[in-house]
């Protein structure tokens, strides 16, 4: 008995799942919802407080800061203005020549224009006055390029001439092109009144005119012939508005002359006559109205002694000449 009694003690009946479950899960959510409330009503009370503490203590501060500041405070469209002087300063500030190299010159030109005329026009003529003359070093750099275009069209290997037919086919557009430039490059000095550079236009523009082809065809040399019709206009043009003086209008006939002398022969209102008779006649003109040209410096004298020889060399078929010999010193 002792034994059966032994054995049933230490058999002990454990609990089902489904009791052991249900029991420990409602004491386990029992006490998490008593522990978020204590957690919701302990540190939000706590947070609440310190918070509402400190607003109350920054706007102490704030109005104890306005009490002792006496200064004047400036309006709100001023404080405006300075914010955005002082975000401004910060944007990089550029050159105004590196600004001005970056436009278009078609731009340039007429963003200029258009500044001085509307918003200063009293500065007009200073701003015109002061504008320096223009250099042809760009204009003679472009045109150097442009023939050196139409030079590279003409055919490389031929059996034929080069000013033919064929030839000035392939070389045209190119050469059109030159001729159009040098032509507008003219026109545009012409219009902004700069004689004295009109001048020096002429006489490079006609350096370039003496070396444009020659072609076999008289009818296909019209581009050459514009060019030099152009040139003489501006030559003419230069030469009445320009303030020169006797010496210099003879410096210019001598270079004028020896341009005439290369040009070809172009039907013009007088006749066909060489491309820039038209211009010395107008500069003989000019030198006469200005009083003529000054007097050549008299020659040295020398004295002259003429020794002459007279020899007699007989001829087959006989009859003789007589050679006669003169020295001069």
């Amino acid at each position: 008995r002792m034994q059966r009694a032994g054995r049933g003690r230490g058999k002990r009946k454990q609990p089902s799942a489904s009791t052991n479950g249900k029991g420990r899960g409602r004491g386990r959510g029992k006490g998490k919802e008593e522990q978020t409330d204590d957690s919701a009503s302990g540190p939000e009370k706590v947070i609440d407080m310190v918070g509402n503490g400190g607003e109350e203590e920054e706007e102490e501060e704030d109005d104890e800061n306005e009490e002792d500041d006496d200064t004047p405070k400036p309006p709100a469209a001023k404080r405006r203005r300075a914010a955005v002087e002082s975000e401004g300063d910060s944007v990089p500030q550029y050159k105004l020549s590196e600004r001005l190299a970056s436009m278009p010159h078609t731009q340039l030109v007429e963003f200029v224009t258009n500044y001085i005329q509307n918003h200063h026009p009293e500065l007009q003529a200073e701003f015109v006055s002061a504008l320096p003359r223009p250099s042809l070093d760009a204009i003679r750099v472009e045109l150097d390029a442009l023939a050196k275009k139409y030079r590279s069209a003409f055919p490389h290997t031929r059996w034929g001439s080069d000013a033919d037919k064929y030839a000035y086919g392939r070389v045209r557009p190119r050469l059109m092109e030159f001729k159009k430039a040098l032509v507008a490059h003219g026109v545009e000095i012409k219009k902004a009144g700069w004689c004295d550079t009109l001048l020096e236009y002429c006489d490079m523009a006609s350096d370039f005119a003496d070396n444009m082809p020659d072609w076999d065809d008289a009818s296909n040399n019209t581009s050459k012939y514009a060019a030099y019709k152009s040139i003489a206009v501006n030559w003419k043009a230069a030469l009445k508005g320009a303030n020169l003086s006797t010496t210099e209008l003879a410096a210019w006939k001598t270079k004028i002359e020896a341009h005439n002398e290369k040009s070809p022969i172009i039907a013009q209102k007088g006749g066909a006559q060489k491309a820039f008779a038209s211009v010395l006649q107008q500069l003989d003109a000019l030198i006469q109205k200005a009083g003529g040209l000054p007097p050549a410096a008299p020659p040295t004298s020398t004295t002259a002694t003429t020794t002459t020889t007279t020899t007699t060399t007989p001829q087959h078929p006989p009859h003789h000449t007589t050679a006669t010999t003169t020295t001069t010193t």
